[in-house]
C-alpha cells in the first residue's frame, strides 16, 4: 500500500474503509469489476481498488449475481458498486470522514469498524437502475424493488444505500453506504462532483456538469458571452479575462453568443481561418473556392469551436464527431465551385474524405487545449454517440428528437394520416391505413362497440404516438449491436424494440378501460389485465397471437419505465414536443373503415376470389387461403352431399365465416384459461336463423355414408352445426361453438339476409375434385 503523506488528494482513494492511497494499477484478476476496471480498459488500467478490496468486491458481487434474476439489474448495480470501490476518480465524488493527506486526526468508525461514505450520483444514473431494477425481487422482503423504492430515480437512488451495505457488508474494508442523487447541473453541498457520466471511469467524466465543453482549455462550460467572466476559473487574471471581451468589429460565430464554448477572441480567431498563416493542407483550396463552400466550412468551424452541445458530440480526447450527412452537404457546395476538379486532384471524392481533410484545417485555428490536437470523425448517424449536426441518444443511434427507430432511424415527415392525424405535420409513420382498417375491431375490442369510448380513445392515443410520433426516439429502444450500431435481427430476421410507457399514462388508461367489456372476448379489461402495467404491457407483440417472425418486422416490447438512455417515457410531461390530443372520438368514423378482419393482419380489400367469389369485391380471406375452402368443401361434397343446393348452404356458411369483411360483427374470441399461456382462444360463431334454416332444409334428406340420412343422425340444425363446430381445432384455436342468433354485442349473424330459395350452388373447385 502507498504511503498517504505528500499524496495528491484529487488522486487519493478514500472510499474503501481502509487507510487513504493512491491510485494504483488495476489488479490483476478483478473479476466481477474487470469490464470496468481490469486492465487495458477505459481507465486507463488505473483502480483505487487494492488487491484485497477487489476480491472482497467480487466475492460479493458473485454472490449478487447469484441473487439477483435480472442480468440488467445485476450490471447496473455491479456497475455502480465497481465504479464508488475502484474508480480513480473517487475522491472527486465519494464524500468520507476519512482524513485526507495532511490532516491530523483518523477517521472515525462505526461499531462494525466501517467508516461512513456519501456517493453523489446523478439522478440520470438512477434512472438506469430503476429502469433496469425495477421488476428485480428484494431478497429481504421479496417485495419488488418498483414496491420497495418506488419509480423516482431520485428517491431509488437515496434508498439504495441500505440495501448496497445489506449487499457488501460494511467493516473495515467496506465503508457503509449514503447514496445522494441530484438533478442534471446540479452539485453537492459539500462541492463536491459526482458520477454524472455513466461511465466515469476517469475524474474529466466524472464532474457534475453535464455541458462541460471538452474541447476547451479550462474545462469550461457554455455561458453567455454577456456573462462570459463566468467561463474562467476564479485564478485566471486579467489577461485571461481580455481574451472575452467581443472584438471593436462586433462578434463572429455570433450565432452561439447566447450560449457558447469559445470566447469572442477565440471564436473570431476560428472564423478568419482563411486568413490564418497557419492553414495548410486543404485550406487554402477550400478558401480559394469562396461562396457556399467557404461559408459552409466556416458554419462547422463555429459550430465545433462554439457550440453549447459540445459535449454531446466532442471528447476530451480532441475527437469531434460529425454527422456524415452534414460532411457530404460541404462536399457538395465545394465541388459545385471546383470547376477544375482540384478536389478530386487531392483524392476528397467522399464525405469521410472531406471532413477528414478540414479537420487537419480546423486543428490548425482552433482554441488552445492541452492533450492531443482536434481531429473530426464522420459518423453516418449510427455511431454510439452524439455528431454534430443532430443531437444523438448516447451509446444509441437514434437521432434524438429527429429520427425513428421503428423506421429504419428515417427522418420523421408530413404524412396522410387518418386516426393518427395529430401527428400527421411531422411522423414517424407514412400511413396509418392499417390502423384505420382494423377500426371496427379495435372499436369492438377496446370500445365495447361505442366509438365515443373513453378506452378506445386512450388506446388510439397510445397506439398512435408509439408508431407515428416524432419524438420516437425519446421513448422507443432499438436493440443494436454494439460494433456496428445496426439493429439487432433474430434468426427470422425482425427486430427487437421496447417502447416505454409512463406509469401515469398506464394508470390513465386502466381507469378508463377496465370496466369496458371486450366484445372480442367478452370479458372486462379489468378481469383480463388486473393492473395497470399489465394492461399496457399486453399491447406487445408477445401478446398477439398473429404477429409473424419475419423481416421487416418488429417485436416491439411495451414496458412500464422510462428508456435507459434518454430517462423519458411515453407520457413524461417534460419529453419535447409532447403530442397534441387526439381528434375528438365524433371524428373517428369518418376516417375509419367500418369493415375488420378478424386477423388484424388482414386487410378488407378487393381480391380475386372463385369458390367464394361473392366476397370478390371486399375480402378478409386471400385467394390462397380462398383455394384451399374450395378444394376441401368439394372433397366432402363428393363424399357426402354432393354438388347442389346443401352445397351451396354450406359454402355459404364457410365462405361467410372465413371471406366476409364483416366477420367482426359475427364473430367472438375468448381466452381458455388453462389455455392462456399459449394464447389459444375460444371462438364463437354465430349464423343466422335464416341460413341455420336453409341449411336444414336443404341437407336433411343427404344420404350420409350411403345409407344413413343426415336427419337420422342429427335433431336439427343446432346438432348439425355443433358437430362441424367439433372438428376445428388447432394450436391458436382451443374450441369453437357455432350459435344460431346474433352477436351478443355487435348484433350480427353470418347469413343474415339468406332467401329460402337455392339459385346457383358455386362451381365445384379444381383443387377437390
Amino acid at each position: 500500500e502507498v504511503a498517504a503523506e505528500g499524496l495528491d488528494a484529487s488522486r487519493a482513494c478514500t472510499a474503501q474503509g481502509s487507510e487513504v492511497h493512491a491510485v494504483v494499477p488495476a489488479p490483476a484478476g478483478t473479476g466481477a469489476c474487470s469490464a470496468w476496471y481490469g486492465p487495458g480498459q477505459e481507465a486507463n488500467g488505473e483502480s483505487c481498488c487494492l488487491d484485497k478490496h477487489a476480491h472482497l468486491l467480487d466475492a460479493n458481487l458473485r454472490l449478487a449475481k447469484a441473487v439477483l434474476k435480472s442480468h440488467e439489474c445485476y450490471h447496473e448495480l455491479a456497475k455502480l458498486a465497481c465504479t464508488t470501490l475502484c474508480s480513480p476518480a473517487q475522491s472527486r465524488f465519494a464524500d468520507t470522514a476519512n482524513a485526507l493527506p495532511g490532516a491530523t486526526a483518523p477517521a472515525p468508525r462505526n461499531a462494525d469498524g466501517s467508516i461512513n461514505a456519501t456517493v453523489h450520483v446523478s439522478e440520470e444514473w438512477c434512472a438506469d437502475i430503476v429502469g433496469a431494477c425495477a421488476d428485480e425481487e428484494d431478497p429481504r422482503n421479496h417485495k419488488t424493488f418498483r414496491d420497495n423504492f418506488g419509480m423516482d430515480p431520485k428517491a431509488m437512488c437515496g434508498l439504495l444505500g441500505p440495501y448496497f451495505n445489506a449487499l457488501l457488508t460494511p467493516g473495515e474494508d467496506t465503508p457503509t453506504y449514503t447514496f445522494v442523487a441530484h438533478a442534471k447541473s446540479e452539485r453537492p453541498d459539500s462541492g463536491a462532483l459526482m458520477l454524472a457520466d455513466r461511465r466515469c471511469y476517469e475524474a474529466r467524466t466524472c464532474d457534475a456538469r453535464d455541458d462541460v465543453c471538452p474541447l476547451a482549455a479550462d474545462g469550461r462550460v457554455p455561458v453567455p458571452w454577456d456573462a462570459a467572466a463566468r467561463l474562467l476559473p476564479a485564478t485566471s487574471g486579467t489577461a485571461a479575462a481580455a481574451a472575452f471581451g467581443v472584438p471593436a468589429g462586433g462578434a463572429a460565430c455570433s450565432e452561439h453568443s447566447a450560449s457558447a464554448c469559445c470566447s469572442p477572441r477565440e471564436a473570431e480567431a476560428i472564423a478568419l481561418w482563411p486568413a490564418s498563416s497557419a492553414v495548410g493542407g486543404l485550406g487554402p483550396l477550400v478558401s480559394g473556392l469562396g461562396g457556399a463552400c467557404k461559408a459552409n466550412v466556416t458554419q462547422l468551424f463555429c459550430g465545433l469551436g462554439c457550440s453549447a452541445d459540445q459535449a454531446d458530440f466532442a471528447s476530451p480526447d480532441g475527437s469531434a464527431y460529425v454527422l456524415e450527412k452534414l460532411c457530404a452537404a460541404i462536399l457538395s457546395a465545394c465541388a459545385a465551385a471546383d470547376v477544375a476538379g482540384a478536389l478530386a486532384a487531392r483524392g476528397i471524392t467522399s464525405a469521410a474524405d472531406m471532413c477528414q481533410g478540414l479537420g487537419q484545417v480546423y486543428a490548425s485555428v482552433a482554441p488552445a487545449r492541452e492533450g492531443p490536437a482536434v481531429r473530426i470523425v464522420a459518423q453516418s448517424g449510427r455511431g454510439r454517440r452524439a455528431q454534430y449536426g443532430w443531437r444523438v441518444v448516447p451509446r444509441n443511434v437514434a437521432v434524438l428528437g429527429k429520427t425513428c427507430p421503428l423506421n429504419d432511424d428515417e427522418e420523421f415527415a408530413p404524412a396522410p394520416l387518418a386516426l393518427c392525424r395529430q401527428h400527421a405535420d411531422a411522423a414517424c409513420c407514412s400511413s396509418d391505413a392499417e390502423l384505420a382498417g382494423r377500426f371496427a375491431q379495435l372499436k369492438a375490442h377496446f370500445g365495447g362497440g361505442d366509438e365515443d369510448s373513453a378506452c378506445l380513445r386512450g388506446v388510439l392515443s397510445l397506439t398512435c404516438a408509439t408508431s407515428c410520433s416524432a419524438r420516437q426516439s425519446y421513448f422507443v429502444h432499438l436493440e443494436r449491436d454494439e460494433a456496428t450500431g445496426e439493429p439487432r435481427l433474430f434468426p427470422e430476421g425482425d427486430q427487437e424494440a421496447t417502447s416505454y410507457v409512463a406509469l401515469g399514462v398506464c394508470e390513465d388508461l386502466f381507469a378508463q378501460c377496465k370496466d369496458v367489456t371486450s366484445h372480442i372476448f367478452g370479458e372486462t379489461f379489468g378481469s383480463m389485465y388486473p393492473t395497470p402495467s399489465e394492461l399496457c404491457q399486453s399491447f406487445s407483440v408477445t401478446s398477439d397471437p398473429t404477429y409473424e417472425a419475419k423481416p421487416g418486422n418488429t417485436r416491439l416490447v411495451t414496458r412500464v419505465g422510462v428508456h435507459p438512455d434518454t430517462g423519458y417515457a411515453l407520457g413524461s410531461a417534460d419529453m419535447p414536443g409532447v403530442p397534441s390530443p387526439l381528434p375528438m372520438p365524433a371524428e373517428y368514423g369518418a376516417a375509419a373503415s367500418t369493415k375488420a378482419c378478424l386477423d388484424p393482419t388482414v386487410e378488407a380489400k378487393a381480391r380475386n376470389l372463385g369458390f367464394c367469389g361473392r366476397y370478390r369485391d371486399l375480402s378478409c380471406c386471400e385467394e390462397e387461403d380462398e383455394a384451399g375452402i374450395g378444394g376441401n368443401l368439394t372433397a366432402v361434397a363428393a363424399r357426402v352431399f354432393g354438388h347442389g343446393c346443401c352445397f351451396e348452404r354450406l359454402s355459404e356458411l364457410v365462405c361467410g365465416l372465413a371471406c366476409s369483411p364483416d366477420q367482426m360483427k359475427f364473430i367472438m374470441t375468448g381466452f381458455v384459461e388453462a389455455d392462456r399461456a399459449t394464447q389459444a382462444r375460444n371462438v364463437s360463431l354465430f349464423v343466422s336463423r335464416e341460413l341455420a334454416d336453409a341449411l336444414w332444409h336443404d341437407c336433411a334428406k343427404h344420404k350420409m355414408l350411403a345409407t344413413t340420412t343426415v336427419e337420422t343422425y342429427f335433431e336439427g340444425p343446432a346438432a348439425l352445426l355443433a358437430k362441424i363446430a367439433e372438428n376445428v381445432k388447432n394450436d391458436r384455436v382451443a374450441g369453437v361453438t357455432i350459435t344460431i342468433g346474433e352477436h351478443p354485442f355487435e348484433g350480427g349473424a353470418v347469413g343474415a339476409g339468406t332467401t329460402g330459395a337455392c339459385t346457383d350452388p358455386p362451381p365445384l373447385s379444381a383443387a377437390g375434385q
